[in-house]
């Protein structure tokens, strides 16, 4: 809706990204990464509330094909603007093992890859597995499959909002 476009870009209009340079390109990364963020996670809570309300199993499958779908654009445009964010506030490739920005960044895009793997798993296994033989065994896998994508989201979630604390410029560049 309109009032969570504001909401989300209100983060970009605020805090780190505007001491950032080319700003217009800043902002856009990161509204960009906050939007796909944000239909990637919800989507995932989604899933997991589906779940928990006992939804039939092809209506189920149903549902993640289709999220699936969109999620891989989201895991994209989340990607390119991690990408971007990250070509414009690392001062060097180094900062990303020398500075605690760096690291925290390294350690969040792998447990994105996490995250996009699980996601490929069930597209590729269990929503088809779903319309097979056991369609409750498949379902219940699939259903922690997505409990454990929410879940990993969250820590990417946390280790976000660690990196708006930390500073891209290793400690013996940065001023007192």
């Amino acid at each position: 809706s309109a009032f969570g476009l504001v909401a989300l870009a209100g983060f970009a209009f605020e805090g780190h990204t505007r001491s950032q340079r080319p700003l217009a390109l800043m902002v856009g990364f990161d509204l960009l990464h906050l939007v796909a963020g944000a239909v990637w996670v919800g989507g995932v809570a989604g899933l997991v509330l589906a779940f928990r309300a006992r939804t039939d199993p092809p209506a189920l499958a149903g549902a993640v094909s289709r999220f699936s779908a969109a999620a891989v654009w989201a895991v994209i445009a989340v990607s390119a603007a991690d990408i971007g964010m990250a070509v414009i506030v690392l001062p060097s490739l180094a900062a990303l093992t020398s500075t605690g920005y760096g690291v925290t960044l390294i350690v969040k895009v792998a447990l994105v890859a996490v995250v996009a793997a699980l996601g490929g798993y069930n597209r590729r296994w269990l929503v088809p597995a779903i319309s097979g033989e056991e369609p409750e065994l498949a379902r219940g896998r699939l259903s922690r499959v997505v409990q454990v994508e929410l879940v990993v989201l969250v820590a990417v979630l946390a280790l976000t909002a660690a990196l708006v604390t930390r500073s891209p410029v290793p400690s013996s560049v940065a001023a007192p």
